[in-house]
């Protein structure tokens, strides 16, 4: 309960962390090797699904309306395949300039603090070694800008994909699929509506990403973004330049403003279950490795 108050500090709306091992490796001490090789296939798919979409989306009926870009589910899907991309650098060149062993699995640190611990550290700088596997014990604001910017989009692509998942088969895909007469998903749904939710789960159980209840602020304020753009791009047309009917559109604002409200405490829902995973993989770790 302790640790879970801990959480409400204001200097936790920040992106410091104690440890940067955390940002490159698995959470379950893969061999470096392994985990690079996660990497490239699922940033090579993403990326490719995400190029392969928008040249397809120009060649659709659509692309005389909008812009593919103009939807949420672009959106999201950039911030996946820009994280995905972003952690297979991080991960590769880390390994690279620490010149870790790619094949033997990372050695467990006995003398850095715990994720508990690190809630009564102030201040202080140190690091401690063990053989070639070097991890190091920061001040809360040391991590090197290109973690954080990956932290950031992933505690952002996390959540918005999920919801794109949620809502576009729950709200928009039935009437979809009334339309074309097809009651299966296209190849391209699949991809960019239900491969993201899966390649999510996957990030946050195989990865180490630490997850901060106050962090909540990032998906809330990237959705808050693209409900301000969504209505400067409907004023443009009234009629045309509704993107999503019967959940964003600004034609019926008290319905609109009712779906971006319920939408917004289901982040705030969701990034609370992702917490709950994070405290639950530390347990799971700290039994499956022994470690006190």
């Amino acid at each position: 309960m302790s640790t879970f108050k801990q959480e409400f500090r204001c200097h936790n709306f920040c992106l410091g962390y104690f440890r940067d091992d955390l940002f490159y490796l698995s959470q379950w001490n893969l061999p470096p090797i392994v985990f690079l090789i996660y990497r490239f296939i699922v940033s090579a798919y993403v990326v490719g699904c995400f190029v392969y979409s928008i040249v397809d989306y120009e060649h659709s009926d659509l692309a005389k309306m909008h812009n593919p870009m103009a939807f949420l589910t672009m959106w999201s899907y950039l911030m996946l395949a820009l994280h995905l991309l972003l952690a297979f650098i991080n991960s590769s060149t880390r390994v690279i300039c620490e010149k870790r062993s790619c094949l033997r699995r990372p050695n467990d640190e006995p003398n850095f603090p715990s994720y508990d611990e690190y809630h009564n550290l102030d201040t202080a700088e140190s690091s401690s070694s063990a053989g070639e596997n070097e991890v190091h014990i920061l001040s809360p604001h040391t991590i090197p800008w290109n973690f954080k910017l990956d932290w950031v989009l992933f505690s952002v692509c996390s959540v918005a994909a999920i919801m794109v998942t949620t809502v576009y088969f729950a709200f928009l895909y039935p009437d979809i699929a009334k339309q074309s007469k097809s009651k299966a998903p296209s190849v391209k749904d699949i991809n960019v509506h239900a491969m993201n939710s899966v390649i999510v789960l996957l990030e946050i159980l195989l990865a180490a990403y630490p997850v901060r209840l106050l962090h909540f602020i990032y998906p809330i304020s990237y959705g808050l973004i693209y409900v301000i753009f969504s209505a400067i791009y409907w004023s443009f047309d009234h009629k045309n330049n509704v993107l999503y009917p019967g959940v964003l559109d600004w034609n019926n604002p008290g319905i609109t403003c009712g779906m971006v409200v319920g939408i917004g405490v289901s982040m705030m829902i969701l990034h609370l279950i992702f917490y709950g995973i994070f405290r639950l993989k530390i347990f799971l770790y700290k039994k499956c490795f022994d470690i006190n």
